[in-house]
């Protein structure tokens, strides 16, 4: 899977443009604040469904305009595709090859795409919540039930929450909060459902995924360095759906009373974690700055391969601003992989060398092919 072209209208600081790529490695330089990453976005955006910054649709429209649209035109194994994606009127609209697509999630899966930029450190670094979202975009770009499932967990989530609130007013009768807490019992096994199947492609995930982690990150720093991944939930044995389906049922049963003096459900798949160790510690707190990088970079990578086993299809791989991070052998190692695959990269460096990679210069929103 390549992209070929990318035009964009009224989005961000960039007015018009049409932007083609080669299927090997594209080279984006020039300052900053030029458009460099805007452009980026517009084609990870068409993998996401959204802007990776978290940015609302209406904010990306340009100043003083009304609309953006955004267009990608690319090639998988079987044929030539479009997408295209239209916000005015405070309303985002998006088409598959001109057939209008009802929700935001139907475009995902669609065009698949790995993006690493220096916000990835979160992975390694930050809260729980940012592993959990590496793993709730990288399966969804595989599979399309995950996205499902994961818009069933939350709604149920949501609910149990609202119940749990009500139980918590004050005043309320013990009557009628003994009822309440009985309704609980409708959630918990709504619940409890969506959390085994969702936890058992969490796990299945992550254990196909550490070993290409652990071994690029091996390849990188030439067998100094071994990287350990392992999916944490609340359940023993989450690839057994089955048997971690009556375990969350009674994770969240026996939970009742800690949930409703908490006013919210303390346990699920909502609270998993990554646990991610080199050579034994965990990454988080005593691994250096480089090798956070690096590690970040090797899982970034591993996604890449996932992809591409579960697919059949390369992904597009968008590098943003990080090469002037890496040491030369890194940079070397990561080019060495590029054979067969899209690169798409963005940095400051306007003499960088990359081969035979495509440049294209940025400046004010214009891109000038060399």
């Amino acid at each position: 899977m390549y992209c070929r072209k990318i035009t964009l209208k009224n989005y961000r600081n960039i007015s018009s443009a049409e932007v083609e790529f080669s299927p090997g490695v594209n080279l984006i330089y020039g300052k900053n604040a030029q458009g460099k990453t805007n452009l980026l976005e517009s084609v990870y955006i068409f993998a996401r469904g959204r802007s990776f910054k978290g940015t609302a649709d209406k904010d990306l429209v340009k100043n003083g305009e009304s609309f953006f649209s955004v267009k990608n035109e690319y090639t998988d194994s079987r044929r030539e595709n479009e997408l295209f994606i239209l916000h005015s009127e405070k309303k985002t609209k998006r088409f598959a090859n001109e057939v209008k697509l009802d929700r935001n999630i139907d475009m995902i899966s669609r065009f698949r795409a790995v993006l690493f930029c220096p916000d990835h450190l979160g992975i390694v670094k930050g809260a729980p919540s940012e592993r959990r979202e590496f793993l709730n975009i990288a399966i969804s770009q595989i599979s399309r039930d995950y996205i499902y499932l994961l818009g069933d967990y939350q709604l149920t989530l949501e609910n149990r929450n609202a119940l749990i609130k009500k139980i918590c007013m004050p005043g309320i009768s013990p009557s009628a909060r003994a009822s309440l807490t009985d309704n609980l019992s409708v959630w918990n096994e709504q619940l409890a459902k969506y959390a085994a199947r969702i936890a058992a492609k969490r796990k299945e995930y992550v254990e196909k995924i550490s070993p290409y982690a652990e071994y690029i990150m091996s390849e990188m720093s030439s067998n100094k360095e071994k990287l350990r991944i392992q999916y944490v939930c609340d359940v023993q044995n989450p690839e057994n759906a089955e048997q971690s389906e009556k375990d969350y049922l009674k994770l969240f049963e026996e939970g009742t009373e800690r949930d409703i003096a908490c006013g919210s459900t303390q346990k699920g798949v909502h609270r998993d974690d990554l646990s991610i160790k080199i050579n034994g510690d965990h990454l988080r707190q005593w691994g250096s700055q480089g090798q956070q990088r690096t590690a970040v970079l090797a899982i970034k990578l591993a996604e890449g391969e996932m992809c591409r086993q579960y697919t059949g299809e390369e992904p597009v791989y968008l590098f943003d601003d990080v090469f002037s991070e890496l040491d030369a052998e890194r940079k070397k190692y990561l080019i060495s992989g590029a054979a067969s695959k899209q690169y798409i990269i963005t940095t400051c460096e306007e003499n960088v060398d990359f081969g035979n990679a495509k440049r294209i210069k940025t400046e004010n929103g214009c891109f000038f092919e060399e």
